[in-house]
């Protein structure tokens, strides 16, 4: 909601203040657990008790639309000091307690759960989010209404990994970034209705999840990037696909027709042919580190629309734009020179959202070689792009850059570091039509008329500081 896009609110002030009421409720059971002398089932009573009486109130006093970002501040704010208890305390404490309060504080009518790094297309309230999940694992057998649930790391040191041990039936979307061989199975045999698994950068899933990838007779998006499936595997894996059949509508079908989104590393043109042939419904394709591929081939592609090409050859991407992008609406691509961008222009005409990061090569050449380049080579203006993601370390090039983007309205700066861009950026010289700006992963502005109210967040996202001003 964006009433928590004000600081200043009634609302916002309200919920901050509850939000430091719960972190002291968990200092006070942690002490309480660890000091008192009754058996253990009494302390354990006295704790749900007063979890009882919390999750009582937060039902009565918190609006059923409030609910999502309400639980996501109060998360937050738990998130922060079980860190800081957990390095002083007893452990096995304050994982119980923690664990108790976190389904107190979930409203009924809440039904996601996240607690990753911000991935991409963030909103305000993304930032409050806690970025791991260790004690979330001891709350899963309680929060069976949740249908959306995403875990970031969840390592307690290299010698111990969390695994999960119950997971909500009516789960429809899981992702984690921590996920095991074990978890998938486990997933495949608890988890009937889910629609939609990310494992990326989940190293410990590997071939041996294969058997049970397959075992998802509703499944439209999957990502495997950043796993330890081989080329082997992901063979295995996209055959296994395109054979497996689970009832439709009127007659059975294949589960590579119902995948709508899939993403892999190191594909082999072999691959390519493969998600070709048999992946004809996708819309959203993820590819990493690719080498080879059947560019022509991509035209059966006919619904694709967002499209992630990273890590790849210059030659390879500017063919791939060639063949497809007419029909893409989302791009997120490496940029190895300044002529791609003209590519992108040229043969993308209808994006709505691009995503750009340089090549470490480009990102090398000194600022007043490439803005002398522009100088002598003006880019193209992109009419259609109104979200833009920018990771560039070179202000001025990244200021003439942004300048040919007239109609952004959602603007991502991955790396910061120049405030005299920053200050250009909020006066809104060149992007007019510029309403929501993020910087780094620190810092938020949002414009309403000549009014920019900006959040910053310290690099542990601690600490948050609001305040509003007047720009042009």
């Amino acid at each position: 909601m964006e009433v928590f896009n004000y600081p200043d609110r009634l609302c916002n002030l309200a919920v901050d203040a509850f939000g430091k009421c719960v972190s002291q409720l968990l200092i006070r059971l942690v002490r309480y657990f660890l000091s008192c002398t009754d058996a253990v089932l009494m302390k354990k009573h006295y704790v749900q008790e007063a979890c009882r009486q919390l999750q009582e109130m937060i039902v009565r006093t918190v609006p059923p639309i409030l609910a999502n970002d309400v639980t996501i501040k109060l998360l937050r704010h738990l998130d922060q000091t079980y860190h800081k208890l957990y390095k002083t305390e007893r452990v096995s404490s304050v994982e119980y307690v923690a664990s108790e309060i976190l389904c107190a504080i979930i409203h009924p009518d809440v039904m996601r759960l996240e607690c990753s790094e911000i991935n991409s297309h963030p909103k305000l309230i993304d930032y409050y989010k806690p970025r791991a999940s260790k004690f979330v694992y001891f709350a899963l057998s309680r929060l069976e209404n949740l249908k959306v649930l995403k875990l970031g790391w969840a390592w307690n040191n290299t010698e111990c990994k969390y695994s999960l041990t119950y997971i909500p039936e009516k789960l429809e979307q899981f992702s984690s970034w921590d996920c095991s061989d074990k978890d998938v199975e486990f997933l495949s045999i608890s988890c009937k209705q889910l629609v939609s698994l990310d494992l990326t950068n989940s190293f410990r899933v590997s071939n041996a999840s294969l058997p049970f990838l397959t075992k998802f007779k509703y499944l439209k998006e999957l990502n495997v990037c950043g796993t330890y499936i081989s080329q082997s595997g992901l063979t295995e894996l996209l055959t296994a696909l395109a054979k497996t059949e689970v009832p439709g509508n009127y007659y059975p079908v294949c589960l590579s027709m119902l995948l709508k989104s899939f993403g892999c590393d190191n594909p082999l043109k072999a691959h390519i042919d493969l998600l070709v042939d048999n992946f004809q419904n996708l819309t959203s394709l993820y590819l990493r580190n690719v080498r080879s591929l059947s560019v022509v081939q991509l035209k059966h592609l006919a619904h694709l629309r967002n499209f992630t090409l990273t890590y790849v050859p210059l030659k390879l991407a500017e063919e791939v734009l060639r063949v497809i992008g007419l029909q893409l609406k989302y791009l997120d691509i490496t940029v190895h020179t300044v002529l791609d961008l003209k590519s992108i222009c040229k043969y993308c005409p209808l994006l709505h959202c691009l995503h750009i990061s340089f090549h470490r090569g480009l990102c090398h050449q000194s600022e007043s070689t490439l803005i002398a380049y522009f100088e002598r080579v003006p880019l193209p203006v992109f009419q259609s792009v109104q979200c833009l993601q920018l990771a560039f370390y070179k202000p001025g090039v990244a200021e003439y850059i942004l300048s040919r983007f007239v109609n952004v309205r959602r603007l991502y700066i991955i790396h910061d570091g120049s405030k005299g861009l920053f200050k250009d950026i909020l006066q809104r010289k060149q992007l007019r039509h510029l309403r929501q700006f993020y910087w780094g992963n620190h810092t938020v502005v949002e414009f309403s008329g000549e009014q920019a109210i900006i959040t910053r967040f310290n690099e542990e996202r601690i600490s948050v500081h609001s305040a509003q001003i007047r720009v042009s």
